[in-house]
């Protein structure tokens, strides 16, 4: 394992439109980015981990919850994304970090929380998943888009108090 691999995870803000969210008024989506960020070289998303809104089974009236999705080597290009850093480091350090991350968000899936489409501060939404990922890494939520109306959704939201402390990852330290 090269031990020159430095890594950061990041929550990262993009415009998606209306179409795409699903949501009225509420065109951006927010997602975790775990960044490879060794030096010489230019930085690239490895990983991302999505909170969506699983609709599977809602023809037999289930109504639509909160659910982790992740995607690899997306090639976004990182210059068109609004990101807020959270902790970075080698290797070793991060890919512990990252795979709590996972956890947490296989976690949020299992409670089955209704996916929001309201406009309030404590909805269940994809920047409340954000959220309960730093929240259960023990760091201070920080928005990436501040301002009130849709940039606030989700904001206040408190999932991982949901979640047993012994149902994810935890045996590292930051």
């Amino acid at each position: 394992m090269d031990k020159n691999i430095c890594f950061s995870l990041y929550a990262v803000e993009v415009k998606v439109g209306e179409e795409k969210t699903g949501l009225k008024g509420q065109d951006y989506h927010a997602f975790l980015a775990l960044v490879d960020e060794t030096p010489n070289q230019p930085p690239r998303i490895v990983e991302e981990l999505h909170f969506t809104m699983q609709t599977k089974g809602l023809s037999e009236g289930q109504s639509p919850y909160i659910h982790a999705v992740t995607k690899s080597n997306t090639n976004r290009d990182i210059s068109t994304l609004e990101m807020y850093g959270y902790v970075g480091g080698n290797i070793e350090v991060m890919r512990p970090v990252w795979e709590h991350a996972l956890d947490v968000g296989y976690e949020i899936g299992r409670l089955q929380k209704e996916f929001s489409n309201s406009g309030q501060s404590d909805g269940i939404n994809c920047r409340a998943g954000v959220k309960s990922v730093i929240d259960s890494l023990k760091l201070d939520y920080n928005p990436v888009i501040k301002g009130d109306g849709p940039a606030s959704i989700g904001t206040k939201s408190n999932l991982i108090s949901e979640i047993a402390e012994d149902a994810y990852l935890s045996n590292f330290e930051l």
